[in-house]
């Protein structure tokens, strides 16, 4: 499985106010469908579950 060729766009957010990661995703191209894409490897921190507002934007 060589699912990792696709990975692209790490998304990381930042606390600005405390310099902490609050979370860590990764993009991944659909390669059954065309301009699709899921997201993988989420990983939020423990202080941070339940309290982050997430917005995906796609540019054209």
């Amino acid at each position: 499985m060589s699912i990792y060729k696709d990975r692209f766009e790490p998304i990381v957010i930042l606390d600005d106010a405390k310099n902490e990661v609050e979370a860590y995703a990764n993009i991944y191209a659909d390669e059954l469908e065309d301009d699709s894409f899921w997201l993988g490897n989420v990983i939020v921190s423990p202080a941070s579950r339940g309290s982050i507002p997430v917005f995906i934007k796609c540019n054209d």
